[in-house]
């Protein structure tokens, strides 16, 4: 048995499940070691640009600003999980990453933690088969899911793979790549374009507001003297 070293309810236990597993990772693929991710600098930057967009989006979700259409408002442990490993990911400093690494532990355990609490017959609804049936459940699901995929054609191995298969492959990775950058050009363009719509908003406002501010000053003055500003105000001269 482990001492008793955590304070956090469940935190022991799950440590000790943690423990286990990397033994047996250890076991089966020994002290791996790895870069934070591979490519040219450029390619980093650019996943990285995508994986903080993706965050953005996922902290908006987290923060309540949902699709309209979405008729579930609640706040999900896979939305929570997923903002912070897109942080992580688009993190470059090593000891940032590190710290959201951890982040990223710490909320596993809550989730871990939140399942262990929860009924033993509470289980998700998966989307119905078809439009008539009623939802199924994970499990049903998964079985319908295998069934499906056995159906596929095999797999190709680095035995197998041929020429025209890997030309296939690198043109499908260019085609995605190209679309993830325009996708982020027009991610930016629309957020100048918010910026600058604004921007003028609050000159609007602004200028608005003095007209307002000029007419109540007026407003206030005897009638004579009202009188007497509308004739010295100067006048546009219209075009004949």
């Amino acid at each position: 048995m482990y001492p008793t070293l955590f304070t956090t309810p469940g935190l022991a236990a799950f440590a000790e499940e943690v423990d286990a597993e990397r033994s047996r990772q250890l076991a089966k693929f020994g002290d791996q070691r790895h870069p934070d991710m591979t490519g040219d600098a450029t390619a980093q930057c650019d996943a990285r640009l995508m994986f903080d967009e993706w965050a953005e989006q996922y902290r908006q979700i987290n923060n309540g600003h949902l699709d309209q259409r979405d008729t579930d408002p609640r706040l999900d442990w896979t939305g929570i999980l997923l903002e912070e490993v897109y942080e992580a990911l688009a993190e470059p400093d090593p000891a940032r990453l590190r710290a959201e690494l951890i982040q990223i532990a710490a909320i596993c355990q809550a989730w871990v933690s939140d399942i262990d609490r929860r009924p033993l017959a509470l289980a998700c609804q998966c989307l119905p088969a078809t439009a008539t049936e009623g939802p199924l459940r994970c499990d049903e699901h998964l079985v319908q899911r295998a069934s499906t995929k056995e159906a596929r054609p095999a797999r190709r191995t680095a035995d197998t793979i041929t020429d025209n298969d890997l030309d296939e492959l690198y043109a499908r990775i260019d085609t995605l790549t190209a679309v993830c950058r325009s996708n982020r050009r027009a991610y930016a363009g629309a957020i100048q374009d918010v910026q600058a719509a604004e921007q003028r908003a609050k000159q609007a406002e602004a200028a608005l507001g003095r007209v307002r501010a000029e007419h109540d000053r007026i407003a206030a003055l005897p009638t004579v003297d009202r009188i007497r500003a509308a004739i010295d105000e100067p006048q546009a001269i219209r075009p004949a």
